[in-house]
C-alpha cells in the first residue's frame, strides 16, 4: 500500500498481469503501446517476453528496455535461442546480479552487450568491505551472507532452519548469518 500511495502521489500507474502466455503478451503490448513508458524493465525471460521486447524494439523504438538477469543464463538452441539473442540485442541495458552471472552471460553470448553488475541496486564500489569490523565479528567466526529480497519464495525459512541444525550439531560453532535485503512486508522492516 505504501508503494501504491507513493505512485498515486507522483501520478504513476501500476499494471499487473497475473497470467502468462500469448493472451498476457497481447495485454502487455496494449498497455505498453497505450502508456508509452520511457522504460520497460524485464525481470524474466521466455519466448512470450522475447516477442514483447522485440516488438517494442521494432515498433516503439523510443522506449528504453532493461533486463535484469537474476540467475545463471542459459544458451538455448533453435527458435528459443534465436529469439533469446534478439531479446538481448533489443535491450538498452542488461543488469546482472553478480559478477558470476555477468561472466557466464558474456561467455555464452559474447561481449557486445551493454551489461553491468549491480548488487540489489548498489554498485560494487558502494559496498562496505569492512563489515566484520563494523559488526564486531571475530576473525575466526564463520559468516554466511545472503543477499536478496526477503520474500517467501527465496526460502529464508529453510536457510534459518538449516543454520539452526548446524549450530545444534556443532555446539561450539561460531556461526553468524547476515541477510541483506528488504523485507517482504513493510511492517517487518
Amino acid at each position: 500500500n505504501h508503494y501504491l500511495t507513493l505512485m498515486k502521489t507522483y501520478g504513476m500507474s501500476l499494471y499487473v498481469c497475473e497470467s502468462s502466455g500469448l493472451f498476457s503478451a497481447f495485454r502487455l503490448l496494449r498497455i505498453i503501446k497505450k502508456e508509452s513508458p520511457n522504460i520497460v524493465h524485464y525481470h524474466f525471460s521466455g519466448i512470450v517476453y522475447y516477442l514483447i521486447s522485440i516488438f517494442v524494439a521494432v515498433c516503439l523504438p523510443k522506449i528504453k528496455q532493461i533486463h535484469t538477469i537474476h540467475c545463471e543464463p542459459v544458451k538455448y538452441k533453435g527458435l528459443r535461442g534465436f529469439l533469446a539473442k534478439l531479446f538481448y540485442r533489443s535491450q538498452d541495458q542488461i543488469i546482472a546480479v553478480s559478477s558470476g552471472v555477468c561472466d557466464k552471460f558474456s561467455k555464452l553470448f559474447g561481449k557486445n552487450y551493454n551489461i553491468e553488475v549491480s548488487y540489489l541496486g548498489v554498485q560494487r564500489g558502494q559496498i562496505n568491505n569492512n563489515f566484520r569490523e563494523i559488526l564486531k565479528i571475530k576473525s575466526n567466526s564463520i559468516v554466511i551472507t545472503s543477499i536478496g529480497w526477503d520474500i517467501h519464495i527465496k526460502g529464508y525459512d529453510v536457510l534459518l532452519e538449516s543454520i539452526a541444525r548446524l549450530v545444534d550439531v556443532g555446539k561450539q560453532i561460531d556461526l553468524i548469518l547476515i541477510i541483506i535485503g528488504l523485507p517482504e512486508k513493510e511492517e517487518k522492516a
